[in-house]
């Protein structure tokens, strides 16, 4: 098993810790579990930035930054990024984001 902190991704992509779905609102009201498990779950969540790769190549072969910083939290595109199947290497709460994936920052 691979300890997720030593995944250094390249290009494109960032390492997220995915932030784990509320069960109870601010004024203590219980929520009830979605249809869809966590392993199913499609839309958007939100999650912390560990680790950023090197950008993408513009057509003149140049490095381009998304602006995201590790720290930040954002906002992203589930579905497909889960890395928790059969024979993968780490937990569920981390996973792999293409930066085109990503659709916005959390401004705290």
């Amino acid at each position: 098993m691979v300890d997720p902190l030593k995944v250094q991704p390249i290009g494109p992509w960032f390492l997220v810790k995915v932030e784990p779905l509320p069960e109870k609102t601010a004024g203590g009201i219980l929520l009830p579990r979605p249809l869809i498990t966590t392993e199913e779950r499609l839309g958007h969540t939100i999650g912390q930035v560990l680790k950023v790769g090197t950008g993408k190549l513009s057509k003149k072969g140049r490095r381009i930054s998304y602006g995201i910083e590790p720290g930040d939290r954002v906002v992203f595109r589930w579905y497909l990024h889960e890395i928790n199947r059969p024979g993968q290497f780490y937990d569920k709460e981390f996973c792999l984001i293409h930066g085109d994936d990503i659709q916005g920052v959390v401004e705290e």
